[in-house]
């Protein structure tokens, strides 16, 4: 499962579960998954950070550290499967459009969305912790 959402309306909630709120999966829909998917919460425990999650919410919300924060979900990011997928199809070529992403994730059954524009927010993820280069703006993608 992809976010559905910007980061920055999703990072809210790690802190959330973080300081001991109980967070379940209709509060989140489809970013519960992504979350859990991405190994910030916990499969077993419902509601709960893994270690990685909590080390990310201390990163972010405790020690404020942004550096440490990107590297954290740089690694998990790097871990979770559909950027695999992406990584290893458009290694090396150039000239990448958002368009060649959807189309490695459908292939791959990591698509399950209708509305294409819902790439954007996976994008943008990807392009914060520098796993690839996103132009918005020129629609190109450049894999790191």
């Amino acid at each position: 499962m992809l976010p559905t959402h910007p980061w920055s309306q999703i990072k809210p909630f790690i802190k959330i579960i973080g300081e001991g709120e109980f967070v379940s999966h209709s509060d989140l829909g489809d970013e519960y998954d992504f979350l859990r998917n991405l190994g910030i919460i916990d499969s077993i425990n419902t509601g709960e950070l893994t270690n990685n999650g909590r080390v990310l919410f201390e990163a972010a919300f405790i020690r404020r550290d942004s550096t440490e924060e990107e590297k954290i979900l740089q690694g998990l990011l790097i871990d979770f499967l559909p950027t695999q997928v992406i990584q290893q199809y458009l290694w090396g070529v150039a000239d990448i459009t958002p368009g060649q992403v959807l189309t490695v994730l459908k292939t791959t059954g990591f698509w399950i969305f209708e509305d294409k524009r819902l790439l954007t927010h996976f994008l943008d993820l990807l392009n914060l912790v520098k796993i690839i280069k996103y132009d918005r703006k020129n629609r190109k993608v450049v894999i790191l």
